[in-house]
């Protein structure tokens, strides 16, 4: 009965937490783009499928939680996100009994088990997670994190083929999900480490290979997809990467085990030292209980799983997210709970989880809408986009999502801009090309972005190049230089459209030389006469052009050795004329 009381109350406490918000609206931050405005997930094709397996969306590669959201979109639309709320409160619920499960496993105490599984369950750093749509791809790694480290540990217990390839495909599939599993291959060291076995034999050493190879892929792929933003140095705060980074994980360890509004004190410079000094408090307890392995476990389950989403390894506009902590919580948990306990702790335990529960459910009520999670927001971290004189409660939550979005373009397409030119001059053209797409992605588009777009490909790729020049030319017609540039690109392949753009470029500008010149150039290979009068043209537009001269000598080596001998010495003294002025 004790048993079966256990489970229900891990059914049900999570339940009562959530089910208020089982109505809640989608949000305005990338449930847009992963749900209700994604195209893709509207409508589950083949071609759908195959788009949603070979591209990242909001910067990352998730294409399982892509799917999933395709798959609820099919049977119950994007008009409400109830069936995703009840999806994602389902998925935490069966988390929770996988980490009671674990706790069978780690303490080989139901007790300690079960108060493990209602951290989990009501700790309020989980309702990020839980709450907000574009989260679930955090749920659903964590599912197959915690049933690929049960079926180790099972593989470890019993030594069961069959359980290591379970595990092993449950890791496989989680990659899918979200990369944020990788540090999963760390944790079976971890694991072999807690149970005693020799984790650096070659059998177990081996055993991690395809781990690692799987993580290795998957690593690579989401640094390919990811979108790289800039640090928040917030209140003049110092900033070093190593140093934020050690503030980071004793922040999170803070805020998972204070009051939610922890986050308004987090940035103040005594409290943000104060984080630093504690970490290393931290680590000097892992070597004082080093004897203790299940507090190490935990200690270094939480650091493993974390240390991805701190700047020692990411940059960010929000250094701290409370989704990172949905899994890596555990650690925690396990640490604190690793100690001996009476009777009178368990009762404080208790009182402790009871309060989280109420502060779980105080949190959850903020994520019903943009509006509501914006002033939470903006209360406890003093984030977010100002909204002058406007009353929130004077706006419907689909005016807010509109106003919100025109100022966060006005905001954003000026940085992401910035950031695509400082990426190009470092050489990482897909990071450049992502911010660049992420400026141009505004009311009315900007030409310039895709201006910049184009210069990117130049001598790299001559079909994008050619497509983001088509894209500036139509929002900008009348565009001289744009005209040349398509002219010069299709001059390799398509004459008969080079010549299109020349001639416009030539209308434009009746006075330069260069659309002449151009129009010389292309039509040299097939009408000899064109090409003289249009050569010829550019001359007398610009006697002094050293590229004409040279093109006219060219022009006239087998027909007319003379002239082209005229023009050779006239473009030799201009090159002269040019490299004395740049000297």
């Amino acid at each position: 009965m004790k048993k079966y009381l256990s489970l229900l109350l891990l059914f049900l406490i999570p339940v009562i937490i959530y089910f208020q918000g089982l109505d809640n609206d989608f949000i305005i931050w990338d449930d847009n783009v992963q749900v209700y405005e994604n195209k893709v997930t509207e409508n589950l094709s083949f071609e759908n499928l195959k788009i949603i397996f070979t591209n990242g969306v909001c910067g990352m590669y998730q294409p399982m939680t892509s799917l999933l959201f395709a798959v609820i979109a099919f049977f119950f639309g994007v008009k409400s996100a109830f069936p995703y709320h009840i999806f994602s409160l389902l998925l935490h619920v069966v988390n929770t009994f996988l980490v009671f499960f674990l706790g069978c496993r780690l303490f080989k105490n139901k007790t300690k088990a079960f108060l493990l599984g209602l951290l989990f369950s009501v700790q309020h750093m989980t309702v990020e997670a839980v709450s907000w749509v574009s989260a679930t791809s955090t749920l659903l790694f964590s599912f197959f994190f915690l049933i690929a480290m049960l079926f180790y540990i099972k593989y470890l217990e019993d030594n069961f083929r069959r359980n290591y390839i379970l595990s092993l495909a449950f890791f496989f599939i989680g990659c899918f999900c979200k990369v944020q599993i990788i540090p999963f291959v760390g944790v079976l060291f971890l694991i072999d480490y807690w149970y005693e076995k020799p984790y650096l034999s070659k059998e177990l050493l081996f055993s991690k290979i395809p781990f690692v190879i799987i993580a290795i892929i998957f690593g690579w792929i989401a640094v390919y997809f990811r979108a790289v933003t800039l640090a928040v140095n917030s209140d003049g705060l110092p900033y070093d990467k190593i140093y934020f980074g050690l503030n980071q994980f004793a922040g999170y360890i803070f805020e998972l085990i204070t009051l939610p509004h922890y986050a308004s004190i987090r940035n103040i410079k005594y409290v943000f030292h104060f984080q630093v000094f504690m970490f290393c408090l931290l680590i000097c307890s892992v070597y004082y209980f080093r004897k203790r392995r299940l507090f190490v476990f935990g200690v270094l389950f939480f650091l493993l799983n974390v240390v991805l989403q701190t700047t020692l390894f990411s940059r960010f506009n929000n250094p701290y997210n409370n989704r990172y902590v949905y899994i890596s919580g555990i650690g925690i948990w396990i640490a604190l709970l690793s100690f001996s306990y009476g009777k009178k702790h368990v009762y404080l335990m208790s009182f402790y989880i009871f309060l989280h529960f109420l502060f779980a459910t105080a949190v959850a009520i903020n994520w019903s809408n943009s509006k509501s999670i914006y002033r939470y927001n903006k209360e406890t971290t003093s984030s977010g986009y100002d909204f002058g004189k406007w009353k929130l409660e004077d706006i419907t939550d689909q005016e807010f999502r509109y106003t919100y979005k025109i100022k966060k373009i006005d905001n954003a397409v000026g940085i992401y801009n910035n950031i695509g030119v400082a990426f190009v001059r470092f050489g990482l053209i897909d990071l450049s090309e992502w911010c660049f797409l992420k400026a141009a992605d505004s009311e009315p588009p900007n030409v310039d972005v895709f201006k910049n777009l184009a210069l990117v490909f130049v001598n790299i790729n001559s079909k994008k190049r050619k497509i983001y020049l088509l894209e500036a030319l139509s929002l900008e017609p009348t565009s001289f230089d744009i005209n040349i540039k398509l002219g010069c690109l299709f001059s390799k392949t398509d004459l008969d459209m080079s010549e299109k753009y020349f001639l416009a470029a030539f209308r434009l500008k009746p006075n330069s030389s260069i659309a002449p010149m151009n129009l010389g150039v292309i039509y040299s290979k097939n009408d000899r006469e064109k090409s003289e009068e249009y050569l010829l043209k550019a001359l007398c537009l610009n006697p002094d052009d050293l590229k004409v001269n040279k093109n006219l000598e060219v022009f006239y080596e087998n027909s007319d050795p003379k002239k082209s001998n005229m023009y050779l010495l006239k473009s030799t003294d201009l090159s002269l004329i040019s490299n004395w002025k740049n000297n």
